[in-house]
C-alpha cells in the first residue's frame, strides 16, 4: 500500500451513500444480455442526474457465478478540472444466498459534477452454470484523512480473471485512480480522495479461476497521455478468447493525476453485438504528461 500528496483538482456537489457490505441498492431494469461461449454480458445503463452520483448493479442469473466486470460514466471533462469520475466499480454480494461472496454482480459507481445527465454503465460478466471454481479475495482499507492515495493488491488462488475497487460513501471527493493486474494471481485498486475529506472504507476484490480449468491469457498496451486530456485505449483479446477484466496503471507512479472514467468490455462491431472482443479504458490526465497502462485479462478455452 503507497501513499503520497494530492494535487488533483476536483468539481465537488452533493452524492449519495452506498454501504460496503452487501449492497443494499435495488438491481438495475432489465438491460441487454448477451451469451458467448460460457460467458453471459449483462449491460445496464443510467442517468446520473447533474450534481448527483449514480449506482448501477445487475445479478448474474441463478447458476452463474461472476467472473469479472467493467462500467463507465459518459464523455470526457474539458479544460484542468475533473468534473466526473467513478468512484466504484466491483464485483459485490447482493445477498440473498448462504454465502458472502462478491460473486452475485458488478456495480459500478460514478459522480456527476456537471450540469448534464450522464449515463453510466455497469458491465457484469458471468460465467454460466457455476463452472470454473471461482475463488474471491477481499481487502478493506480505511483511507484517514492523512492518506491522498491508497493502493491495496489483493490475492486469490489461481489465475486472475479480474477484480475492482469501490469506495464508501458520497463520491464527491474521492475517485478510483487505477485498477490493474500485478502479478497473475492478484488485482489491485488504486483510490485518491480530497486530504480534507473523513476517513473512507475502501474495499478491493480479485477474482481468480482454477490453473487446471480455463485458459487465461492478458494483454497489454503503453500509451502517454498529455495534461489536461482523456484518452481511451483499446487491448484486444486474441481470438476464442473473451474479456473478463482489465484496467489501468499508471507506469510513473503516484504522482500521476489520473481519474477512472470507463473501464469495461467493448464489442468490436463483428457480427453479433455481444461486449466480447477486448477491454477498453478511458481516463482523464489533469497533471503533467504521463505513461499509462492498459490492461485486458481474456478467458479462453477448457484446458
Amino acid at each position: 500500500m503507497g501513499e503520497g500528496a494530492a494535487r488533483f483538482q476536483l468539481v465537488t456537489a452533493i452524492g449519495v451513500s452506498l454501504c460496503l457490505g452487501a449492497v443494499a441498492v435495488a438491481p438495475a431494469a432489465e438491460g441487454a444480455s448477451f451469451d458467448s461461449g460460457p460467458l453471459t454480458y449483462l449491460v445496464d445503463s443510467e442517468r446520473a442526474l447533474p450534481a448527483s452520483d449514480q449506482t448501477v448493479v445487475r445479478q448474474c442469473p441463478d447458476g452463474a457465478r461472476l467472473v469479472g466486470g467493467g462500467g463507465s460514466i459518459a464523455g470526457a471533462p474539458s479544460g484542468s478540472s475533473i468534473n466526473r469520475w467513478l468512484f466504484g466499480a466491483a464485483p459485490v454480494d447482493i445477498g440473498g444466498d448462504p454465502d458472502s461472496d462478491p460473486d452475485d454482480a458488478f456495480t459500478t459507481s460514478a459522480h456527476n459534477a456537471t450540469g448534464e445527465k450522464l449515463k453510466t454503465t455497469s458491465v457484469s460478466i458471468c460465467l454460466r452454470q457455476g463452472e470454473g471454481g471461482l475463488n474471491y479475495g477481499v481487502e478493506t482499507d480505511v483511507m484517514s484523512t492523512l492518506a491522498a492515495i491508497l493502493i491495496r493488491e489483493v490475492s486469490c488462488t489461481g489465475a486472475s480473471t479480474g477484480g475492482g475497487i469501490r469506495i464508501d460513501g458520497p463520491g464527491a471527493d474521492v475517485l478510483i485512480r487505477e485498477g490493474y493486474r500485478p502479478s497473475r494471481h492478484e488485482w489491485a485498486g488504486g483510490a485518491r480522495k480530497q486530504p480534507t475529506a473523513q476517513n473512507r472504507d475502501v474495499k478491493t476484490v480479485a477474482v481468480c479461476i482454477p490453473n487446471d480449468t480455463r485458459k487465461v491469457r492478458y494483454r497489454s498496451a503503453t500509451r502517454t497521455m498529455g495534461a489536461d486530456k482523456p484518452r481511451a485505449v483499446k487491448v484486444p483479446c486474441p481470438p476464442d478468447f473473451r474479456p473478463t477484466g482489465g484496467g489501468i496503471q499508471p507506469a510513473t507512479g503516484l504522482s500521476a493525476d489520473v481519474a477512472l472514467l470507463q473501464s469495461r468490455p467493448y464489442d468490436s462491431k463483428d457480427p453479433g453485438k455481444a461486449p466480447d472482443d477486448g477491454w477498453t479504458a478511458r481516463l482523464f490526465n489533469s497533471g503533467s504528461s504521463v505513461s499509462v497502462d492498459f490492461d485486458a485479462v481474456c478467458l479462453g478455452p477448457k484446458k
